[in-house]
């Protein structure tokens, strides 16, 4: 999924990825060498914003 956000320099998309278990999914993203905040509750859910170990951002999120 992805969504849509104003306020930013310029455009962009960052794609959404939905997971069962948030804390499982960072914990597997970081021992991999990515990175990632929270995971922290949100209305729509509990996202992370991360990049993988390759500089590429995404977001990771428990709905």
């Amino acid at each position: 999924m992805v969504g849509i956000a104003g306020g930013h320099e310029r455009a962009t998309t960052l794609p959404m990825y939905r997971v069962d278990d948030i804390a499982r999914a960072v914990t597997e993203l970081r021992a991999g060498g990515g990175s990632a905040t929270g995971p922290e509750e949100s209305p729509y859910g509990i996202p992370a914003a991360c990049t993988d170990d390759q500089g590429t951002r995404f977001y990771l999120g428990q709905l």
